[in-house]
């Protein structure tokens, strides 16, 4: 999906005090996967509000990118969750 839109590899920079979008390649770009087996019902729902803190407390950089991140969350062989933060520009 990243190599196919190019607005999910790209960031902003400042030409002339004025936005300009610089597209990427979007080479290094990969999906971030984190695994929390065994976990209970309550445990899961704690440690993806954690998570989510975490990711509200990061700031994007604009001028370098990336603006978009993405976490696939494990909790069983057919239990998964798909964690998106994308900046608003």
């Amino acid at each position: 999906v990243v190599q196919r839109h190019a607005v999910l590899r790209s960031h902003v920079v400042l030409v002339d005090d004025q936005p300009c979008q610089v597209l990427t390649t979007g080479e290094g770009w990969s999906l971030a996967q984190r695994e929390m087996l065994n976990l209970s019902e309550a445990a899961r729902h704690e440690k993806v509000r954690e998570r989510v803190a975490q990711w509200r407390q990061q700031s994007f950089d604009l001028a370098t990118g990336p603006l978009l991140r993405v976490e696939l969350v494990r909790f069983d062989d057919d239990d998964f969750l798909l964690l998106v933060n994308m900046h608003h520009i």
